[in-house]
């Protein structure tokens, strides 16, 4: 429950009116997930970068294929999860040479959600918000769910057994300092 800028604290006291005192924040490893219950969970990772040994990712995909769902949001996705699904990540390079107050009130990245029955609104980010997006994926699995404005995939997610991945290319969008913003926080809870 970290309060910095780029902490989780926020994100996690949004979740609470939806899930009540369901919500658990585990640091143990992935290899002690509970496979084998008859209830459905969701489990949330984010991280700038993510590089799961192989036994994570069977674990994960054990505990998606029974129905469950896994979200990941991570700048950059290494390792056999990448592999696995042809992940390629590229970020769009401002100028972070600027003033933090130059970061902090410049109009970056956009994003919108692709779905047909929700709002095109887009939801801008300043420049400080890391802007990275999907340059490769599998297609043939993955559907994108939301796109940045040069209409690069940051959301995507599939189908696996009865359950459902979730890949997100931007971690910042989750984190206090944008969340906290009133105008922003509805993508958040959107993409989710």
């Amino acid at each position: 429950k970290d309060k910095n800028p780029f902490g989780t604290y926020a994100i996690q006291k949004l979740l609470v009116p939806t899930y009540g005192n369901d919500i658990k924040v585990n640091k143990s490893t992935l290899y002690n997930l509970n496979t084998d219950s008859k209830l459905k969970h969701t489990v949330l990772l984010m991280n700038d970068r993510i590089k799961l040994s192989s036994t994570d990712l069977k674990t994960i995909f054990d505990f998606i294929k029974t129905g469950n769902t896994v979200f990941i949001a991570a700048n950059q996705f290494n390792g056999l999860l990448a592999d696995t699904f042809h992940l390629e990540t590229n970020a769009e390079l401002y100028s972070y040479f600027l003033k933090p107050d130059t970061l902090l009130k410049t109009p970056g990245v956009s994003l919108r959600m692709t779905a047909q029955n929700l709002d095109k609104k887009k939801y801008t980010y300043p420049l400080i918000c890391f802007d990275s997006y999907f340059s490769h994926f599998d297609s043939s699995l993955f559907r994108s769910y939301s796109v940045n404005n040069a209409d690069r995939s940051v959301l995507i997610g599939a189908q696996i057994g009865k359950g459902k991945l979730y890949l997100m290319s931007m971690p910042d969008v989750f984190t206090n300092y944008f969340i906290v913003d009133q105008d922003r926080k509805s993508t958040r809870l959107n993409s989710s």
